[in-house]
């Protein structure tokens, strides 16, 4: 469902035909940005990944070790980083290792291995990369905001996630009237949540029939028009429009 659909959907629960002072267009509109982000972030959904590159400028030091979180993915979400032209038939896959096995590496100067690793809202790679790569990192990004009411989430296309924000939007319609009507909130959401859990069930069956050799389920990336280029960001400041 669309925003505005969703809208409407909220006020038939609550047995209204439109909205009024109590509950306004732009509070059930905040209700409902609040339930595609709980949805969107409660996972690590197929509908969320997305993949990034970038040409890094390189100040030819240290600081070349580490960089900024693309700004629109999760803290943490980044799950695969290659290093190379841009290519995934050709760039290297780093391998991706926990900040402290990360730091115990660089403690015994081995060199042999290419490995990255992330850490509160930056990642690092190893070796320090030199040249003028293309650095590809692959991850889960927060969903668009709304911006109208014909604006679709990313999870249209899955029944049981679009019931689940519907009934969490609901949930916080119904706990801001208050009273008797905060339980019927709660359990609105709760059945939310298990409407969550089971199209995650689900989606995490799919993928594990669609295993590649080395046993790695996550392996789906959306490139999101990657055909822009190679493009030369500055630490910090990623293109995000891809």
């Amino acid at each position: 469902m669309n925003r505005g659909e969703l809208r409407q959907a909220i006020l038939d629960e609550l047995s209204k035909t439109s909205t009024d002072t109590f509950h306004t267009t732009a509070l059930l509109n905040r209700f409902i940005q609040r339930a595609v982000d709980f949805a969107s972030k409660y996972k690590p959904w197929e509908q969320t990944q997305k993949a990034y590159k970038f040409t890094p400028i390189l100040a030819g030091d240290e600081t070349d070790e580490y960089f900024d979180y693309p700004e629109n993915f999760y803290t943490d979400s980044i799950y695969r980083l290659a290093v190379g032209t841009g290519s995934i038939a050709s760039d290297e896959r780093y391998k991706g290792i926990t900040f402290e096995e990360y730091l115990n590496h660089k403690e015994s100067n081995n060199n042999s291995k290419k490995i990255w690793t992330d850490h509160k809202r930056q990642y690092f790679i190893y070796p320090i990369i030199t040249g003028s790569p293309v650095v590809t990192v692959w991850g889960h990004a927060k969903p668009d905001a709304f911006t109208d009411d014909a604006d679709e989430h990313p999870f249209t296309d899955d029944a049981q996630v679009d019931e689940a924000i519907l009934g969490y939007a609901t949930g916080l319609a119904l706990i801001k009237m208050r009273g008797s009507y905060t339980k019927q909130g709660k359990d609105r959401q709760a059945e939310a949540i298990a409407l969550l859990n089971a199209a995650w069930g689900e989606q995490r069956l799919r993928q594990a029939q669609k295993k590649t050799e080395d046993a790695e389920i996550w392996q789906h990336t959306d490139f999101m028009n990657q055909s822009a280029g190679n493009r030369t960001t500055r630490r910090g400041s990623f293109n995000l429009d891809y």
